[in-house]
């Protein structure tokens, strides 16, 4: 399965399930989004190789996991107001950044197509005419 595939099949669930707990995402906005997806640029390389030493940065746990926990529920609850939940599920920890990471940053990439996230309308194509 490749990248986009991957990233089709999370915004299609809008979400994932690991070990029989259901991670969903909240509508998140367009602005914090953006932010999302150009931290995943950063650090998409360091995915890639499975290097994960980027969740003990600054940067990461003071601007994008509480991003994270803000827009991401587990069994219906959202995941900042369980605070114990990742003291209980360790193992589920990793799997979390790293889906959440790209399934807000997918409706950000070409071809997606799969924004569950926005409210725009459809694209719709508009043709000029050259004047002769």
């Amino acid at each position: 399965m490749d990248q986009l595939q991957a990233f089709r099949d999370l915004q299609e669930k809008n979400g994932f399930d690991i070990d029989g707990r259901e991670y969903r995402f909240v509508k998140m906005p367009f602005k914090i989004g953006k932010k999302i997806f150009s931290y995943m640029t950063v650090i998409s390389d360091e995915i890639e190789k499975g290097r994960l030493g980027f969740i003990d940065t600054p940067k990461f746990e003071q601007e994008i996991e509480p991003i994270l926990m803000q827009y991401v529920t587990v069994d219906g609850f959202k995941l900042d107001t369980l605070k114990e939940h990742f003291d209980e599920n360790p193992s589920d920890y990793t799997q979390f950044v790293m889906l959440s990471l790209q399934g807000f940053a997918a409706p950000f990439l070409s071809g997606s197509g799969t924004s569950s996230h926005s409210t725009a309308p459809e694209k719709t194509q508009v043709l000029s005419r050259k004047r002769t």
